[in-house]
C-alpha cells in the first residue's frame, strides 16, 4: 500500500472535483493496467496515489471526495434533477469525444470517474453488516445518501435521478477505455440484475484475493479462455464448486455465496473475469498439474494446391518455445527437437514436422520429456473434441463440447461409434457439418474428422450412451453467442460494421425466450430498450442485419419472462470513424531508395534517407537494365517431388490395463456432505486419464418419462448463414486500424480462411495491390503493416484504380465527386479486392478531383513502378549474411523444375529450406557464401528468384500478345516487382493448375520488359 504521510498533505482546504477526477483517472487507469480488469476499489494502491496527488490524507479522503461531489449536486431549490450537472458533463464529454475521434486525437478521460469512485465507496461502506446479509437496494442507497449527506426529504428525488443517470456515467467510462483499446485497463462494472446498484456493488463486493480464487475455479471447472457462458451456467458451476466438500474456494467466497442475493452479483463478477481470462490460473500446484497434460491441436494448412489438416500438440503455458523435448517411440527410437511458439506465448509442435507418425501419436500413450525435467503426457481418447482457440488460431482439445461454438470432432473409425456420433449430431447440431474420412485432407487412417460442428442443444440423453460419448454433454442451459461477422483485433471486443453478425441461441429446453436490444442515446448515453424478437422458439438463429444504421454500440439481452438469462455487449466499428489511436499507429512507412532492400521492405518515413515509393506513388529515378528474352509460356516441369527423409517415429499404444482400453475409469465427482447445490449437473474427471463426465447432482424420480416427453417435442434445428467475412470488411478493418502488428493482421486474416498459406498470400496480395506497406525485421519477417498512401493509379486500359488508404467517408466523397463529373465507378473484383475502378473520365477531370481531395495521382502506374526497380543482383548484394545453420538434412530448390528436393549438405549455391513445426526458414547462398560458410535469410519468393538468377535459369515467362507474365506457384514476384506487375490490370495474379503457374495479366510491354530485365540481372 502506498504510504501517505500527514506532512505530505494539507489537512485543511477544499480539493475541487476536477482535481479529484484528474488524479483518480491517472491513478486507476495507467498504462501498467493494460489488458486487466480495473476495479474502482479503495483498497487498491491507486486510490492512495490519487490522494497523494491531490494532497489529501487517506483518513480524510472520503469526506474530501464527498465534498467535491456535493459541490456538483443540484438540490431541490435549483428545480433540476440531482445529477443534472453531471448529465451536462456527459453531453459535453460526448461532443468532445466525437471531435477527438474525428480528428484522430486523444479522447480525454470522462468527467465521471471521481463520482464513480464515490459510488463504489458507498458499496464498500455497506460493509459486513449489510453486504453479507444480502443487502437490498435500499441498503446501498442508505449508504450513498449517508456519504453525501442527503437529507431524508430529498431521498426520493435523489434515487429517481440516480436510476435515470448513473448507468450513463458508467457507460462513459466503458467508452473511454474502449477508445484506448484496453491500454489503460478493461471495464469491470457489470450487472445483470438490479443494474443501477449492481454496477457500483460489482466494484466492491469481491476483493482481489477472491477474484484470483475465481480464476482457479475456471481451471477446475474446465472453462476455456474466450468462451461465452450464460449467467445460469456460471451460477451452476460456482454453486457446485463452492458446495463441494473438497472445494478450493476460500472462506470469504463461501461466506458470501451463502446469501442468495449476493450470488447473482458474484456470478456477474465471474463472467467479467472469465471474459478477460487468458487461461492461466492461480494456485501453483493445480497449474503445474494441469500443464503436465498436453493437448491435441489441429490447424488448416495448404500443401501445393490442396488443403489439409495438420495435427500437433500444445504443451502448455508453463513450457516455453525453444525448450528441448524428447519423444520415445517403438524399437528404442526417439525424436528430440525444440518446441515452437503457438499463439500468445504457448509452445507446441506439429507431428509431421518433427517426424512423428500422426496416427500413432493420436492413438498412443504419448509421453514428452523436457530437458528441464518436466514430463508432459496425453492419454488417447476415441472421441476428441477440438474447440477453436482464441489465442493460437488452431483447434485445441477440450474435455467436452461447447454449445453454439464451432468445433471439430476426431472420432475413431469404429462403425458403432461413428453411427452413435452421427445420431447425436443429427439430433443436436446445426445442419451442414462435414465428414472427412481417414486418408484424406491430412486425417490419419483409422480416424474420421467432423468439421463445422455447432451444437445448438443438449443431445437426447438416450443417445449419449457410454463413456466415449460423455464429451457430448455440454455445460448448457440457455446460452447466446455471436456467429459470423469479422471480429476486430484488440483487447476490447469489436466487430466490423460491414460484416453482418448472427445471434445463436442454444438451449437445453424448447421453452421460448425474448431477445431485447439496449442502445444508448447518442447525446446523453442513457439506455433505450426495444424488442428484437418476442417468444422466440429455441434453439434459434437471429440475423442482426435489421439493426438500424448508425447503431454502433448496443447490448443484447436474453430473457425468459422477467428473468434475464444473459446480456452481451456488441460494438461495431468501421473506417468512417477511424480507431482513436490510429494517429499514434501511423508512422508513414515508405520505401527508402538508399536501402538496397527497398523493393521488399519499407521503413518509417522519418528514418528514410531518400523516400521513393509509398503505395503506387513514385518519386524515384529510372534504373537502367538489360533486355532479356524469356519463354512465352511456362517451361518448368513437374519433376523433383519431395519424399519423406526417414520413416516417422511410431508411438506405443496405451498399456493393456489402461482405463482407455478396459473402460474402467475412476471418476472423481464433487462430494457435498449433505449440502447439495441447486445446480442440476456436476462434472467429474477420471483420476487416471483425465476424461470428463457429467452426472446429475440428484437422480430424478421419473427420469425415463421425462426423457420420453423431451424426445417427443424436439423441433428441427435452424441452419446458419455464411460465416465467412467478405474482403471488403477486412480491408475496411485495416483502414479503421490504420496500422498494426503482424499478429493483428493474422487475427483478421484467419477469420476469412484459417491457414498460414492463405494469410501469407493475403498479406502479400494486399501489398501488391498497394493497399498496405510492410515492415520487416532483420530476418525479413513481416512485423508490422500500415495502410499505404492514398492514390489513384492508371491501369493499362486507361482506367484508374483507387489504392492505398481509402476510409469510407473519403471514399464516399470522392466517388460522388467523380460521378458528378460523369465517371463510371465500379467495384473491381468485389469478392476479394473490393477496390474502386474509375472509367469514362478525362485525365484533366481526374487530376482536378485529386487536387481537391489531396491524394496522389499516378499515370501509367505499372510502367512508373517497374522503371524505378533496381536489379535483383543489387538486392542480393544488400542482404545481410549469417552462419549457415546446421541441420540433419535440407531441402534444396531446383530452378529447373521449380520444386524442392532433399539434400544432406548445404554445399551448393542456391536456396535452402529448413522447416520447423509451424514455419520454415529460407537461406540463400551464392558461390562466395558457400566458401565463407554463410547464408542470407530471405523470403521464399525472393529466394527462388535469386536461386534462378544464380543458376541462370529464369523463373519467368512473358506472352507479349496477351500481356501475361507467368511465374511458378510459390515463386510469385517479390515485393515491388509484384506491385508493378499487378498495376497493369489492377487484379491479383491468378493461379493455373495445369502448368503450375501464377499469371499476371495485361502487363504493358514496357513494364514487363523492365521487370524481366531487372529480375534476371
Amino acid at each position: 500500500m502506498v504510504e501517505v504521510a500527514d506532512k505530505d498533505v494539507a489537512r485543511a482546504g477544499v480539493t475541487s472535483y476536477e482535481n479529484w477526477n484528474a488524479a483518480l483517472a491517472a491513478a486507476f487507469f495507467s498504462p501498467d493496467k493494460a489488458g486487466e480488469l480495473v476495479y474502482l476499489d479503495k483498497d487498491d494502491d491507486a486510490f492512495a496515489r490519487a490522494c497523494l496527488d491531490v494532497g489529501v490524507a487517506l483518513d480524510e479522503a472520503d469526506e474530501s471526495l464527498a465534498r467535491a461531489v456535493r459541490s456538483k449536486i443540484c438540490w431541490r431549490e435549483s428545480g433540476k434533477p440531482f445529477f443534472a450537472d453531471f448529465d451536462g458533463m456527459t453531453r459535453s464529454w460526448v461532443k468532445a469525444r466525437r471531435k477527438a475521434l474525428a480528428a484522430a486525437a486523444e479522447v480525454p478521460p470522462p468527467p465521471h470517474i471521481a463520482l464513480l469512485v464515490l459510488f463504489s465507496s458507498a458499496a464498500e461502506r455497506m460493509g459486513g453488516a449489510n453486504i453479507e446479509t444480502g443487502a437490498a437496494e435500499s441498503s446501498y442507497y442508505a449508504s450513498l445518501e449517508g456519504l453525501l449527506g442527503i437529507p431524508r426529504h430529498e431521498s426520493g428525488r435523489f434515487r429517481l435521478s440516480f436510476t435515470k443517470s448513473s448507468e450513463a456515467f458508467w457507460e462513459s467510462l466503458t467508452l473511454w477505455l474502449e477508445d484506448q483499446d484496453g491500454q489503460r485497463g478493461l471495464p469491470s462494472a457489470y450487472a445483470l440484475m438490479h443494474r443501477y446498484v449492481g454496477l457500483p456493488i460489482s466494484q466492491a463486493l469481491v476483493r482481489e484475493r477472491e477474484r484470483r480464487n475465481l480464476k482457479k475455479m475456471f481451471e477446475e471447472q474446465g472453462f476455456n479462455p474466450g468462451s461465452v457462458v450464460s449467467h445460469i451456467d456460471m451460477h451452476g458451476a460456482i454453486d457446485v464448486w463452492i458446495a463441494s466438500a473438497r472445494t478450493s474456494a476460500n472462506a470469504a467466497l463461501r461466506k458470501m455465496w451463502a446469501f442468495n442475493e449476493l450470488q447473482n452479483r458474484i456470478v456477474e463478477i465471474a463472467l467479467a473475469e472469465l471474459a478477460a481470462w487468458d487461461g492461466v490460473g492461480n494456485g501453483q500446484n493445480n497449474l503445474q498439474q494441469k500443464n503436465q497434460r498436453a493437448l491435441l491441436t489441429v490447424r488448416d494448412a495448404r500443401v501445393m494446391l490442396r488443403s489439409e489438416m495438420r495435427f500437433g500438440l500444445l504443451a502448455g503455458s508453463n513450457v516455453s518455445p525453444g525448450d528441448i523435448c524428447r519423444i520415445e517411440g517403438l524399437n528404442a527410437e526417439a525424436r528430440e527437437f525444440p518446441l515452437d511458439l503457438i499463439g500468445a506465448g504457448s509452445a507446441g509442435f506439429d507431428f509431421r514436422a518433427v517426424g512423428v507418425d500422426v496416427g500413432s501419436a493420436i492413438s498412443g500413450d504419448l509421453q514428452i520429456h523436457l530437458h528441464s525435467g518436466l514430463k508432459l503426457g496425453r492419454v488417447p481418447k476415441k472421441v476428441v473434441i477440438l474447440t477453436r482457440d482464441a489465442f493460437s488460431a488452431a483447434y485445441v482439445e477440450s474435455d467436452r463440447i461447447n454449445a453454439a461454438v464451432l468445433s471439430r470432432l476426431l472420432v475413431r473409425d469404429e462403425p458403432q461409434l461413428l453411427a452413435a456420433v452421427l445420431k447425436i449430431l443429427a439430433d443436436a447440431a446445426q445442419p451442414g457439418f462435414a465428414r472427412v474420412p481417414g486418408g484424406t485432407d491430412g486425417v490419419p487412417l483409422g480416424w474420421t474428422v467432423f468439421k463445422d460442428v455447432m451444437l445448438l442443444r443438449t443431445p437426447d440423453s438416450a443417445l449419449v450412451t457410454g463413456t466415449d460419448l460423455s464429451a457430448f454433454e455440454p455445460r448448457l442451459s440457455t446460452q447466446m453467442t455471436i456467429s459470423g461477422g469479422l471480429k476486430l483485433p484488440g483487447r476490447m471486443q469489436r466487430w466490423s460494421t460491414l460484416s453482418p453478425i448472427q445471434v445463436i441461441v442454444a438451449s437445453e429446453t424448447d421453452e421460448p425466450v425474448d431477445l431485447f436490444i439496449l442502445t444508448r442515446n447518442a447525446e446523453t448515453l442513457q439506455t433505450e430498450e426495444s424488442v428484437v424478437r418476442s417468444k422466440l422458439s429455441v434453439p434459434a438463429v437471429v440475423n442482426l442485419e435489421a439493426i438500424p444504421g448508425g447503431t454502433e454500440d448496443f447490448t443484447l439481452s436474453l430473457r425468459r419472462g422477467k428473468t434475464t438469462l444473459q446480456t452481451m455487449a456488441v460494438k461495431r466499428r468501421s473506417s468512417s470513424v477511424p480507431s482513436p489511436d490510429s494517429a499514434q499507429r501511423f508512422r508513414s512507412l515508405c520505401h527508402d531508395l538508399e536501402d538496397p532492400l527497398w523493393p521488399i521492405q519499407s521503413i518509417p518515413n522519418e528514418d528514410a534517407a531518400t523516400p521513393g515509393i509509398d503505395g503506387v506513388a513514385v518519386s524515384a529515378p529510372e534504373v537502367s537494365y538489360s533486355h532479356r528474352k524469356v519463354a512465352t509460356r511456362p517451361d518448368w516441369n513437374r519433376q523433383g517431388r519431395v519424399n519423406p527423409k526417414t520413416p516417422p517415429l511410431l508411438v506405443a499404444g496405451p498399456p493393456a490395463d489402461s482405463c482407455i482400453v478396459t473402460g474402467r475409469h475412476r471418476w472423481n465427482f464433487p462430494l457435498f456432505d449433505g449440502k447439495w447445490p441447486k445446480s442440476r449437473w456436476m462434472y467429474g474427471v477420471c483420476a487416471r486419464c483425465g476424461m470428463s463426465k457429467r452426472h446429475p447432482t440428484r437422480i430424478p424420480k421419473s427420469q425415463a418419462g421425462r426423457d420420453q416427453a423431451v424426445r417427443s417435442i424436439r423441433k428441427a434445428l435452424p441452419a446458419l448463414g455464411p460465416a465467412t467475412a467478405p474482403w471488403s470488411a477486412l480491408i475496411d478493418a485495416l483502414f479503421y486500424l490504420g496500422a498494426g502488428s503482424r499478429h493483428e493482421f493474422s487475427t483478421l486474416a484467419r477469420q476469412l480462411e484459417d491457414s498460414a498459406i492463405f494469410e501469407n498470400q493475403l498479406l502479400h496480395g494486399l501489398e501488391a495491390l498497394g493497399i498496405i506497406e510492410l515492415e520487416r525485421n532483420a530476418a525479413l519477417e513481416v512485423i508490422n503493416w500500415e495502410a499505404a498512401a492514398t492514390c489513384m493509379g492508371e491501369l493499362s486500359d486507361g482506367t484508374w484504380l483507387l489504392t492505398g488508404y481509402w476510409p469510407r467517408q473519403l471514399d464516399k466523397d470522392v466517388v460522388e465527386a467523380l460521378e458528378d463529373l460523369g465517371a463510371t465507378v465500379t467495384i473491381n473484383a468485389p469478392h476479394h479486392q473490393s477496390q474502386r475502378r474509375v472509367a469514362d473520365l478525362s485525365a484533366h477531370d481526374v487530376a482536378e478531383v485529386a487536387k481537391e481531395f489531396d491524394f496522389d495521382l499516378v499515370p501509367h502506374a505499372a510502367r512508373s513502378l517497374s522503371l524505378a526497380l533496381p536489379t535483383l543482383s543489387s538486392v542480393a548484394a544488400g542482404l545481410s549474411r549469417r552462419d549457415m545453420p546446421f541441420a540433419s538434412g535440407y531441402e534444396y530448390f531446383d530452378p529447373r523444375s521449380a520444386t524442392w528436393m532433399e539434400i544432406e549438405t548445404s554445399r551448393l549455391p542456391g536456396l535452402y529450406r529448413v522447416s520447423s513445426s509451424f514455419s520454415s526458414n529460407y537461406y540463400y547462398r551464392n558461390a562466395e557464401d558457400v566458401i565463407a560458410g554463410v547464408a542470407a535469410i530471405v523470403t521464399v519468393q525472393l529466394g527462388k528468384h535469386l536461386a534462378a538468377l544464380e543458376a541462370k535459369r529464369p523463373l519467368i515467362a512473358y506472352d507479349p500478345v496477351e500481356g501475361t507474365i507467368s511465374v511458378p506457384i510459390g515463386a510469385e514476384l517479390p515485393g515491388m516487382f509484384s506491385r508493378a506487375a499487378v498495376m497493369g490490370a489492377g487484379d491479383l495474379p491468378v493461379m493455373r493448375r495445369s502448368d503450375r503457374s501464377v499469371n499476371y495479366f495485361n502487363v504493358p510491354a514496357a513494364a514487363a520488359n523492365a521487370i524481366i530485365g531487372k529480375l534476371t540481372s
